[in-house]
């Protein structure tokens, strides 16, 4: 079984067994399960409540105020499954985004 995109222009990166998606607000209820483990948080503190990791996105997903940064943010998703593993984050500085 492989997964149904279902606009593929939320896809930034195909391979044989992962999708990269861009981050979606709808994402953070499913990726509340995938980051419950406590043992992700041994050294940071808690796991984030559902409410605070859509917060969290809702913020990513606005980006910074600095317009010499810019954000990027994708769950990874298996390929054949459609289901979340992870996420993915870069920050790329010394870039003016333009508006738009």
């Amino acid at each position: 079984m492989s997964i149904r995109l279902s606009n593929i222009d939320d896809v930034a990166l195909l391979t044989d067994r992962l999708v990269l998606a861009l981050l979606r607000l709808s994402d953070a209820r499913e990726m509340h399960a995938v980051l419950a483990s406590p043992e992700l948080y041994r050294f940071t503190g808690g796991a984030p409540s559902r409410e605070q990791l859509t917060e969290r996105y809702r913020h990513q997903i606005a980006g910074p105020d600095d317009p010499d940064v810019s954000w990027h943010n994708w769950i990874v998703r298996s390929r054949t499954t459609g289901s979340a593993v992870g996420y993915v984050q870069a920050t790329v500085t010394g870039v003016r985004r333009q508006a738009g």
